[in-house]
């Protein structure tokens, strides 16, 4: 699995998830692999814009599906996964998905903010609306 596309699938699942700390150290990481700045601009409207390879958007559909709640990852889905990547790339890519879920998930819960990694350049945005605790 190459790692630009595993980048995309940690920022894609962020997103998802809205985790500002992440989005932010995602996006100066998958600079660094080949993610162009319009890509991560772009990364809500993936299909739309036209900038996406099909391997690209197949990592999208795939970290989208196993990030919903309830997860749900469609049989074709996973085919064409281990089709073009192989049973070690599909193994490769659910871990780096699951992984950032994790990550994710307990960044929010602490309230991790965004750090300055991606300071002066795009970065992805959360695909959720951001929310605050509750209060008491």
């Amino acid at each position: 699995m190459p790692r630009r596309l595993k980048e995309l699938a940690n920022l894609q699942a962020a997103a998802l998830i809205g985790c500002p700390w992440c989005l932010d150290f995602g996006s100066h990481a998958a600079r660094g692999h080949g993610v162009s700045d319009d890509k991560l601009q772009h990364l809500h409207e993936a299909r739309e814009s036209g900038l996406f390879d099909p391997d690209e958007l197949m990592v999208i559909d795939f970290t989208t599906a196993m990030t919903a709640t309830p997860p749900w990852v469609g049989d074709e889905l996973v085919a064409a996964v281990r089709e073009r990547f192989g049973d070690k790339g599909l193994l490769e890519l659910t871990h780096m998905v699951a992984w950032e879920n994790h990550r994710s998930r307990v960044n929010v819960a602490l309230g991790l903010e965004a750090d300055g990694f991606s300071e002066g350049a795009a970065c992805a945005r959360p695909q959720v609306p951001q929310r605050s605790g509750l209060s008491a």
